[in-house]
């Protein structure tokens, strides 16, 4: 779990909120500590978009 955390830059206090969509995977949703939804800017490369494997993304290992 310290992967997510320092990946996500999460701190004390935020909520991470698990869904999992019947696809074999599952969206996060983070909270901060008053409550608002945390973004984060990011872009999928093309040619990764369709890879669902995730074997490359250090959270995973």
């Amino acid at each position: 779990m310290g992967a997510i955390f320092d990946h996500h830059n999460l701190h004390d206090g935020y909520v991470l909120v698990f869904e999992y969509d019947e696809k074999s995977t599952f969206n996060m949703t983070i909270f901060d500590h008053s409550g608002s939804e945390v973004t984060y800017d990011f872009d999928i490369p093309e040619e990764e978009d369709n890879d669902t494997s995730h074997t490359d993304n250090p959270v995973f290992k």
